[in-house]
């Protein structure tokens, strides 16, 4: 198995750097698979850019940095990245690494059976050592309400996990079809996955509220947020596959 880690990030050089070359780096060294890094940090600024790469310069020759785009948006950078990647799955996480690591432990077992596997904050057995705060839980609360009312996916507790396992090959039909640059691209995905019956695979993590994370620009993110959802309702149908993507996969 070769397992591609990616990492969307923007401004954050420092944060990324540190989490790099600690917990990052022992976890998967002594994980028992070939892995490679990849970071994208597309739309930050010039500070930012520059510590990132020269903090990639201490770091081994299997962590890359993507070259940089002005582009703005997570989506977009978990697009290019999983465009990059060259292992047999993909684990996308966020720089701060709120899911704790060791949920790659707990989802190794089910590769073989599931293509896509995500990490859940709110799915029973989930653990949540510092709550968040009372803003964060009321727009991820709102957030979840509008997704389901606005594209219907069913059976999912967490749709905004920042940790997700996929399967290479599905990954990049996701990324082929993706229209979403925003914090949207997450409902995106599993919107397609549900539509073309692609199985995903749940589990409960440990995950660790950020303190350094803001809500800054909640209602103008909030405002974004819903107008990503409405445009990826408003082409349901470019998601759907056709018979020779859907006999590729063997889901």
């Amino acid at each position: 198995m070769f397992l591609s880690v990616l990492i969307p990030t923007k401004d954050q050089a420092e944060k990324t750097l540190k989490n790099l070359k600690g917990p990052l780096w022992r976890y998967f060294e002594g994980c028992g698979v070939d892995y490679e890094v990849l970071i994208c940090m597309d739309g930050s600024d010039e500070v930012n850019r520059r510590a990132m790469e020269g903090g990639m310069r201490m770091l081994p020759d299997h962590f890359h940095l993507l070259p940089y785009e002005s582009k703005k948006g997570k989506g977009h950078n978990v697009r290019r990245l999983i465009q990059a990647a060259e292992g047999d799955y993909v684990l996308f996480m966020d720089c701060d690494m709120a899911t704790d690591l060791e949920s790659f432990t707990k989802f190794r077992p089910y590769i073989d059976e599931y293509p896509v596997i995500i990490a859940s904050r709110y799915k029973e057995g989930a653990e949540l050592p510092v709550p968040q705060g009372f803003l964060r839980r009321l727009m991820g609360k709102g957030s979840r309400l509008l997704i389901r009312s606005l594209l219907g996916i069913k059976g999912i507790e967490d749709m905004q996990c920042g940790y997700k396992l996929i399967r290479r090959d599905v990954a990049l039909l996701l990324a082929s079809r993706q229209r979403i640059d925003g914090f949207a691209f997450d409902s995106e995905y599993l919107y397609m996955l549900q539509r073309n019956g692609i199985p995903v695979l749940e589990l409960p993590v440990r995950w660790t509220d950020d303190p350094d994370s803001t809500v800054k620009g909640a209602f103008r993110s909030s405002w974004n947020f819903l107008k990503e959802l409405l445009e990826i309702r408003k082409h349901k149908d470019s998601y759907l596959l056709t018979e020779e993507e859907r006999e590729s996969l063997s889901c």
